[in-house]
Formats: structure tokens, sequence, C-alpha cells
């Protein structure tokens, strides 16, 4: 994963300010998120798969929340 993949899948998942959620979802300090941001250090090979797991997760509960809005506007 290169850093301009991780800050478009930050981004993606909590929007501009989204290095401080990221970092607690993935239980490491800010600091290590923007190191990584900046390629000043590389992705660790264990913070992928969390990585991963998140963006999955994130993607099931919008999928959950836009079938919830399509129940209520048909109920309408």
């Amino acid at each position: 994963m290169t850093p301009e993949q991780f800050r478009a899948m930050g981004e993606a998942l909590f929007g501009d300010v989204w290095q401080t959620p990221l970092a607690a979802e993935l239980n490491v300090a800010i600091r290590s998120v923007q190191r990584w941001t900046s390629g000043t250090n590389p992705i660790p090979d264990d913070i992928i798969p969390k990585f991963e797991s998140l963006c999955r997760r994130r993607g099931l509960d919008l999928i959950d929340f836009a079938d919830r809005l399509k129940v209520h506007h048909v109920k309408e």
C-alpha cells in the first residue's frame, strides 16, 4: 500500500479530518499515521489487514444504513 492509497482510503472512511479517527480505529498513535501518510515510515504489514477489515466493516455499515433509509422511504 502506498502513502497515496493510505490517504485516499482514510479520507474515504473519515472525510477531510481522517488521521485521528483512523489512528483510534487502528489503535496506533496519530504520529504513526502521519509518518505513514508522509512516506517517512513504511506502512507496517500488520496494519494492512486491520485497515482492510475496517474498510469492509464500514462499507457494510453504510449498506445497512442505506437499506434502512430505503425501508423508511417506502413506508411513507
